[in-house]
C-alpha cells in the first residue's frame, strides 16, 4: 500500500505540473482534459504539487530543517485551499489564479455556475 500511494502521490504532482506548464506556455491541453471541459486552475495545480512535494518531504523524515520546511508548505496549501473556498463561498475574487500571473484577464472569475455543467 506504500508503494501506491507513492506513486500516485508523484502521479498527481506530475499532472500538477504539467498543468502549470501548459499555463506558463500557454498549452490548452495541458490545461484541460478536453477543450470543452474547464481548465484546472493555477491555485489548484499548485496546491496539488506542493502537498505531494512536502509529503514526500515528510516521508524522507531527515532531519529538522526538513520537518519545519513541510511545517511551511502545510500552512502554505491551507492557506490556498481557505481562501479558495473563499473565492467561492463568498463570490469574490482574491486574485489566487492570477498569483503567478499565468491566467489572462478573460479568465480572472470564471462563472461559478459551470462547474455544474460538467456535473460536479
Amino acid at each position: 500500500m506504500a508503494a501506491f500511494a507513492k506513486v500516485a502521490g508523484l502521479a498527481v504532482a506530475g499532472v500538477g505540473a504539467l498543468v502549470l506548464l501548459g499555463w506558463i506556455f500557454d498549452v490548452q491541453t495541458l490545461k484541460s482534459i478536453s477543450p470543452d471541459w474547464m481548465t484546472m486552475k493555477v491555485n489548484t495545480a499548485f496546491a496539488s504539487s506542493w502537498q505531494v512535494f512536502r509529503w514526500l518531504c515528510s516521508l524522507m523524515n531527515q532531519g529538522h530543517s526538513l520537518a519545519s520546511l513541510a511545517g511551511g508548505w502545510r500552512a502554505t496549501v491551507l492557506l490556498v485551499a481557505v481562501l479558495t473556498l473563499g473565492e467561492y463561498a463568498l463570490n469574490v475574487d482574491f486574485g489566487l489564479d492570477q498569483l503567478l500571473k499565468l491566467q489572462p484577464e478573460a479568465e480572472r472569475f470564471p462563472s461559478r455556475s459551470d462547474v455544474g455543467r460538467h456535473g460536479f
